[in-house]
């Protein structure tokens, strides 16, 4: 599987998009709440565990893993690219999202997306972590 941009045709996508990402995950949540302060209604956050799954074409495995983008095209994106496609609705910080999609950049920002996500429940905010349990070897 390639770090790059994953891309494939969903349907049900409201106008706008769609973030769809692990709501039992306190650094998830986070970035949630700092997104929709900046995208206002250009973007619906919805947690996998609420979200009918195969309405939006997606697995429970893949949401858990990373977080997934269903744009008003349906057109999808998972991980950094997701991420990518919240900042390019921001209008502020677009150029950021720009950037992610830049060839070598969004290698990179997929590897960082990857380590994160894998260690994210070790990241405490405000009192509240990831709720995932420890996988093993960590």
């Amino acid at each position: 599987m390639s770090f790059a941009t994953s891309t494939r045709r969903l349907r049900c996508a409201p106008i706008g998009g769609t973030l769809i990402f692990d709501g039992d995950c306190g650094l998830c949540q986070a970035c949630v709440t700092w997104a929709s302060r900046h995208t206002g209604d250009a973007v619906r956050y919805l947690p996998y565990q609420t979200a009918d799954l195969a309405t939006w074409g997606l697995k429970e495995h893949d949401c858990a893993s990373a977080v997934q983008w269903v744009g008003s095209d349906a057109a999808s994106a998972t991980g950094a690219a997701a991420v990518s496609e919240v900042l390019l609705a921001t209008g502020r910080y677009a150029p950021a999202g720009r950037a992610l999609q830049v060839p070598g950049i969004r290698t990179v920002a997929a590897l960082v997306y990857r380590f994160v996500a894998r260690h994210r429940r070790r990241v405490p905010l405000g009192g509240q972590s990831c709720r995932l349990p420890a996988a093993r070897g960590e």
